[in-house]
């Protein structure tokens, strides 16, 4: 593959619509949107909206595959993650790249298992300028695309191809040197900081305003360090220091899309943030007080919500 053509989009929460309506306004790019049936007669009645303006996609099913798609990106929640991996199978071909900008860790295990890991790009957004309330979406353009080779044989061909897009189609992103890194470091500070958001119900004000919310972030981030380590993350010790400073330089008005998901009612992942440290703790025979107390308080929450 000399260039990146064919795109599929899975998920067309805030992220997948911001980056469908990019994608396909990219010189020579197609831009498909993988659904089932139900949801294409949703869309095509109530379109999304992404600033201000109503988005006109290429829907296509499963079972309408004719071909493999040279990117498949995953922008689901975390209750749809299994079920995408299944729906993609007939969009992915020999050289199919697939990357997904959902903010657990699974995701790339699940499917290196199904399609291999030659065909898995590990990938991160991060920003904290696109909000989905109630399928209008708005961006402020304070985010970008992270990714990098973790090693593989493939790695560096397909990060080429990826940059080659983005810059293409104009997308902030950047390559990583350290991706395995960036990938965990993304991923506990959403864990320690973004649901410590969720339990107060606040944005990041909090953190400015009652400075003892920051011990709660700080002990979610202390029992996140170990398991980053058993995952192979190099200078793993620099972890809790290099997001706390992050955090810092974070907006006080910034509102986690895990907050605007308790604010709106909806489902709050927390299987893949505070329930998937849980797992992962106990199976390094280590506790996490800290992560089951803030999983008890968010499932209780989405039980009230109907979860």
């Amino acid at each position: 593959m000399d260039k990146i053509r064919k795109v599929m989009i899975v998920g067309l929460g805030a992220l997948g619509t911001l980056y469908a309506d990019a994608l396909q306004r990219a010189d020579d790019t197609e831009v498909f949107v993988l659904v089932d049936e139900e949801r294409r007669g949703r869309y095509e009645k109530e379109p999304r909206i992404l600033k201000g303006k109503e988005c006109t996609f290429n829907y296509v099913t499963p079972q309408e595959a004719n071909g493999p798609m040279d990117l498949i990106l995953v922008c689901v929640k975390s209750n749809g993650m299994k079920e995408s991996i299944e729906m993609m199978e007939g969009y992915v071909g020999e050289d199919t790249i697939i990357a997904s900008l959902m903010n657990g860790v699974s995701f790339e295990e699940l499917a290196a298992e199904k399609y291999g890991m030659d065909h898995v790009i590990y990938m991160t957004y991060m920003g904290d300028g696109v909000k989905n309330l109630n399928g209008e979406v708005y961006d402020t353009n304070i985010n970008g695309l992270f990714f990098g080779s973790l090693g593989n044989p493939k790695d560096d061909e397909q990060v080429a191809l990826i940059d080659e897009l983005y810059t293409r189609a104009q997308i902030r992103h950047q390559v990583m040197d350290d991706m395995l890194y960036s990938y965990w470091r993304k991923y506990i500070l959403i864990v320690s900081f973004n649901q410590a958001c969720a339990v107060f119900g606040s944005d990041y004000s909090v953190f400015y305003d009652a400075p003892r919310a920051m011990e709660l972030a700080e002990k979610l981030i202390d029992e996140c360090v170990p398991l980053a380590k058993a995952a192979g993350v190099k200078r793993a010790d620099e972890l809790k220091d290099d997001i706390i400073g992050a955090a810092k330089g974070i907006a006080r008005d910034c509102m986690p899309s895990i907050v605007q998901d308790r604010k709106m009612q909806r489902r709050m992942e927390v299987d893949i943030f505070s329930d998937e440290i849980i797992e992962r703790s106990r199976a390094l025979g280590l506790e996490a007080p800290y992560n089951e107390m803030v999983s008890l308080i968010l499932n209780v929450i989405n039980q009230q919500n109907g979860f």
